[in-house]
């Protein structure tokens, strides 16, 4: 996907330009390091000796440090700040997951490297809204989040065939590489005003978003579906591991999934802005027990990666229309109402990855999958049903 000079104008100033291309170069390099480590990574943990329900209370651990609090830091120091140290501490983290051989290492390991995940996922998407006008900010913002989808496509390519020839622990000392050009990119490319003049005060943000319905419906439709959402990540590449697959294919699984984010984040986070939000988020949650219900039905595990195409439906298009969602509903909170949405995913994620890890453990990985694909009907008619659309010239 190339990114042409008509593709980024017209921005307000320069200055936003800038900013834009630093973001998106930025955004290559950390998801390209998160495709090397994250679909791999159950299985280093599954070599070092961990039980599936042990994984499963890594990833919750993890998940449960939401992204609020990150946000109301940014808001004090500033947002580049907080991205460039959370950044080389994910860095730092990375390089050490070779050492560590224990439970409650891994337990600790994975606590601060999600941790320091929220605060990217809170405060990137904070910069780049900031740099797109709001007449186009389906558009814009899906310019934005390709970069990410481009890096995770590369890295999950070629991750397995590296983890096969260079050993597993070869991934994450170039995740730590990755990890650290994007935050230079970041620092010399990013300016903000001063923290001061960001939004207003955190507690009058809280209190208004508390009071907007639709946002509230947004938050537990988020919640509830990450509850399945996760089990894409936390056990798929266990499945794919237990039905007889390689490396190789987990990592192909992986790419596959980020090639059909492309098109999606791009085209229909535009076609958002004309249709509005709700038609393409309702067609996104329902794709969800589909997505799931295909897992179950499959003996071999050449048969995932087609079942993976459906990955720009499930996470491509429920991303970019949500947070353009949020977008509509607020404007001077825009960092409080990105907190408030990440905690409600991480949220989401921890109850999936302790919930699959019971039932897998106990019931066999198809049977977790057989669940999550009953479950996700719930968030899909609850949006459905309850929530108004949002994009204001419908």
């Amino acid at each position: 996907m190339q990114i042409n000079s008509s593709s980024l104008r017209p921005f307000k100033t320069k200055s936003d330009s800038k900013a834009f291309l630093g973001l998106w170069a930025s955004g290559f390099c950390y998801f390209a390091a998160l495709g090397f480590i994250l679909p791999l990574l159950p299985l280093l943990l599954l070599i070092s000796g961990l039980t599936i329900i042990q994984i499963g209370i890594i990833f919750m651990t993890g998940s449960i440090f939401s992204a609020l609090p990150w946000s109301v830091l940014a808001g004090k120091i500033g947002r580049k700040m907080i991205l460039v140290l959370t950044t080389i501490a994910a860095a730092i983290i990375s390089g050490l997951y070779p050492y560590a051989s224990s439970f409650t290492q891994f337990l600790l390991l994975g606590l601060l490297l999600f941790s320091f995940l929220a605060a990217a996922t809170t405060v990137t998407p904070v910069l780049a809204m900031d740099t797109a006008g709001p007449a186009t900010m389906g558009k814009r913002f899906g310019m934005y989040r390709i970069s990410g989808s481009l890096g995770w496509i590369m890295s999950t390519a070629i991750s397995g065939l590296i983890s096969e020839s260079l050993g597993i622990e070869t991934i994450f000392y170039i995740s730590a590489i990755l990890y650290l050009l994007s935050a230079i990119f970041i620092g010399i490319s990013v300016t903000e005003p001063s923290p001061r003049g960001m939004e207003v005060s955190t507690g009058i943000n809280w209190a208004v978003l508390t009071r907007e319905k639709n946002f509230l419906i947004l938050l537990v439709t988020i919640f509830l579906v990450n509850i399945s959402a996760t089990t894409f990540l936390s056990f798929l590449s266990l499945y794919i591991n237990e039905l007889g697959g390689s490396n190789m294919i987990i990592g192909w699984a992986f790419s596959i999934a980020a090639v059909t984010e492309v098109p999606c984040m791009v085209y229909l986070g535009a076609l958002s802005d004309k249709i509005g939000r709700k038609p393409l988020l309702v067609a996104a949650l329902f794709s969800y027990p589909l997505r799931l219900f295909l897992y179950t039905v499959v003996s071999h595990p050449y048969l995932i990666l087609p079942i993976q195409l459906l990955h720009g439906l499930t996470f491509g298009v429920l991303y970019v229309a949500s947070v353009a969602f949020v977008s509509d509903i607020t404007s001077k909170s825009r960092g409080t109402a990105l907190g408030l949405y990440n905690t409600a995913n991480f949220a989401g994620s921890a109850v999936g990855s302790a919930l699959g890890g019971v039932i897998a453990d106990n019931h066999g990985l198809i049977n977790m999958y057989r669940f999550m694909t009953a479950f996700s009907f719930i968030p899909a008619l609850l949006f459905t049903f309850i929530a108004k659309e949002t994009l204001r010239n419908r």
